[in-house]
């Protein structure tokens, strides 16, 4: 999948974004709207920094800490 948040473009796949049960699967499975941002003011760095937790691995040790 591409994705562009805030101008910055992120490719990753569905299985990534839906890996855990939080917002990202809402997101992508079709359980919660999601609203484009025409004026490209979306943080892409809070996206960058939860694909990179979920690639690692993090969400499952952050949530059993």
């Amino acid at each position: 999948m591409k994705l562009n948040v805030g101008g910055c473009l992120y490719y990753t796949t569905l299985g990534t974004l839906t890996k855990h049960d939080n917002m990202l699967r809402a997101m992508f499975s079709g359980r919660m709207e999601v609203l484009t941002d025409v004026e490209g003011k979306r943080n892409a760095r809070i996206l960058e920094n939860n694909i990179e937790k979920i690639n690692l691995n993090m969400f499952d040790r952050l949530d059993h800490a």
